[in-house]
């Protein structure tokens, strides 16, 4: 019996002419990178090692990314829980696949690093794009998704300084890194001084109450 062939992405609606023009474009990109006889479905266009912004539509304001994670955390916290993250242990894993081995070269003569993650195992039913009152606590002012750090944002972008313990390899070992194993690494940063803020930091209450427990549990 003939093997049945694999799906491929079709127009079927007008609209969405935009979503299978990058599909196409996606389907391209793979192929130069990995061979010009790869057979690509819908789902490997969606797992593809690819980064370019998509041709904005007519009324379109902004554009669609797809992006390729550089690597992954590597964590002794699996589930997703709130505070007490300074007693976890955690790495980034680089994929050598897609970055070369000496992209970490120089990093260990920095003490912190900014690592940007995507909080992927966030129920994408969960995310909030208005005001909320932050972790639910009515105690707390209702305040909007973008005046607080909740994972529940609508890129689900995490950003975090983290001391640098070691490099070995193309794994980098640091300290306060607050995502769970397994978690997609977008990039990793030096922290240095001149980008530190520069004058007084000035925060409401809410967030230093919300933030006690956050590193270390009382």
């Amino acid at each position: 019996m003939a093997a049945k062939p694999k799906p491929r992405l079709r127009l079927k609606d007008p609209k969405n002419a935009h979503v299978v023009k990058l599909a196409e474009q996606v389907r391209a990109e793979v192929r130069r990178r990995y061979g010009a006889g790869l057979t690509l479905t819908a789902r490997d266009v969606a797992r593809s090692r690819s980064f370019w912004y998509e041709a904005p539509r007519p009324g379109d304001t902004m554009n669609t990314i797809i992006m390729t994670p550089i690597g992954v955390v590597r964590s002794t916290r699996s589930t997703v829980t709130d505070d007490d993250w300074d007693r976890e242990e955690a790495r980034v894993e680089i994929d050598t696949a897609f970055l070369a081995k000496d992209a970490l070269l120089g990093l260990a003569e920095f003490s912190h690093v900014e690592v940007l993650f995507h909080m992927d195992r966030v129920d994408s039913a969960k995310i909030e794009t208005s005001a909320r009152h932050p972790r639910n606590n009515p105690d707390w002012p209702k305040v909007g998704i973008l005046a607080q750090r909740a994972k529940n944002r609508p890129n689900q972008i995490g950003s975090t300084i983290c001391r640098v313990r070691r490099l070995e390899g193309s794994c980098l070992f640091v300290e306060g890194l607050d995502a769970v194993d397994g978690t997609p690494v977008l990039d990793i940063k030096p922290w240095v001084r001149e980008f530190a803020p520069r004058g007084e930091v000035v925060q409401p209450a809410w967030i230093s109450e919300l933030m006690q427990g956050y590193w270390v549990r009382p």
